[in-house]
This record gives C-alpha cells, structure tokens and sequence, in this order.
C-alpha cells in the first residue's frame, strides 16, 4: 500500500448531531475498503488523525467526526472544495456473514456500523440493531440502519427510546434471537461487557477498538495492546472475541501519546 496522501476536494460537511459532522469527499481507492478499516486525514497546516469510514458508495466517502480538538475542530469547520490529504484505508475490518446478525452501537461508534450493515444487507443478512447515546440531542445513524429487521434506540436520559444503555436488553435479544454473529463499536466498557456475554454464550463476537495512533503502519507502538503486543493499526482495530479475550489491556488499560498506560474510563 501506498502510505502517501491522496489530494481530496471536501464535497459537503453539515452538523447532523451536536457537535458531529457529516463529511463527504472522492476518493476511488477506498472502493476496496471493508466495514470497520480507517482512514489518515491531514487537515494543511493543523495535523492528521485517524478516523473510521462510515460509509462508502461508488467513488464517495462519507465520515462522521466529533469536534472535540484542534484537528476536528479545523476538518469539520472546512467548506466544500478545500483540499484534505488521505492515507489508507487501513487495519483489519469486520467478517461478514449471511443470517441474523446483532449490531450494537454506542455514540460514534455507531459510524463503522452504518457501513457494516450497507455490507450485511447486500449479503441478504437480517439485521438487529441496539443503539445507544447520552441524549437524544447526540443521536446518529438511525435513519441509515431503520431498513434493519428490528432497531432498539437508547438514551441514558431518556429523552429518545427508552432510558439506559443497550446492555439493558442485550442478554435478552441475544437469548431470543440468537444472532450468528454480534459486531459491536463504543465505549469500550460497553464493549468489554458484550463480547464477555457472548463470550459465555458461545456466540461470535467482533469488537472495533479505538487507540492513539500516530503512524497506522504499525511502527510506532503508540496502540500496542498488551501482552500479546498486537497493534490496534495493523492487527485491528476490529478483533474477535476470542483474541480480546486473551488481552489484558482491553476494557482496563489505554496508552496515552507519552506511551505511558492510564486506566480506562468508564
């Protein structure tokens, strides 16, 4: 793969939630790409971060991007026709399977599933969705997985769908519909939480990590996961239930850009 950045015209950027935007740009070498790889954006004269590809239709790419920093910050605030460079796509995606199959998402981690089930549904899979956000004011995704055979939408608030988290209903819809395979995206906590429960129940799991990455070439060991030393860019950042389970560090332990590990927040 070629690790140079590819000259891209943003197309159109818009706030579909608070603070999260929906960013569009050509780019015919992520045709190729599987559900849950990323991408490397420079934004000129700022920085370059990694971000998940939520969706991809013929040449177009489509990203969602929370403004919490200086480099989302300045991509999301760049208008249609500005220049960003792209590097990828990168890492180790989801597996697809034909059958039912159990979705459940938290917060932006509900972008690679948007792609996911576009990908799933070509297959002719059924698809159960279980999502999950702070408030309704932070919800995402709903209108591209409502084709799923049944969606449940949680908000700890209250203020959409029903009050908690989607570990609420998991062991039950898991239970009753017993899905071929559970793909999951979020905080990780959440996930820690979904792949052991599917873990126990013998049912294939699949989880999307998020690290701090600089290089997503595997040579910095910024997102090394210990002990087995895999490398979040490279050998992820999706992993099976059965590898996670063998990874200390997942559901405790982050890197910070020093290097140094730090307990994950809950």
């Amino acid at each position: 793969m070629e690790h140079r950045y590819r000259l891209s015209n943003i197309e159109a950027s818009f706030e579909i939630a608070k603070d999260i935007y929906r960013i569009t740009f050509m780019d015919p070498k992520c045709r190729d790409s599987t559900p849950g790889q990323f991408l490397m954006i420079w934004i000129p004269n700022v920085d370059e971060i990694p971000l998940s590809i939520s969706n991809v239709r013929g040449d177009e790419v489509t990203l969602l991007v929370r403004r919490v920093g200086e480099a989302t910050e300045a991509l999301t605030s760049m208008k249609p026709g500005m220049k960003i460079g792209v590097r990828g796509p990168y890492g180790n995606g989801f597996s697809l399977v034909k059958g039912r199959v159990l979705l459940i998402g938290g917060g932006l981690g509900v972008a690679p599933l948007i792609y996911l089930a576009s990908k799933l549904r070509e297959l002719g899979s059924e698809i159960i969705s279980i999502l999950g956000f702070k408030t309704s004011s932070e919800v995402i995704g709903v209108e591209e997985l409502q084709p799923s055979q049944e969606i449940h939408i949680f908000t700890e608030d209250g203020s959409l769908g029903e009050k908690g988290t989607p570990l609420k209903i998991l062991r039950k819809v898991i239970r009753e519909e017993l899905p071929k395979k559970v793909y999951t995206c979020g905080p990780e906590t959440m996930m820690w939480r979904v792949v052991n429960l599917c873990l126990s129940l013998n049912i294939p799991v699949e989880a999307s990590l998020e690290r701090y990455m600089k290089c997503a070439m595997g040579i910095c060991a910024s997102c090394v996961l210990d002990p087995l030393g895999l490398r979040v860019c490279r050998d992820g950042p999706v992993f099976s239930g059965e590898v996670l389970k063998n990874v200390s560090d997942f559901g405790r332990w982050i890197r910070l850009p020093t290097g140094e590990k730090a307990p994950l927040q809950s």
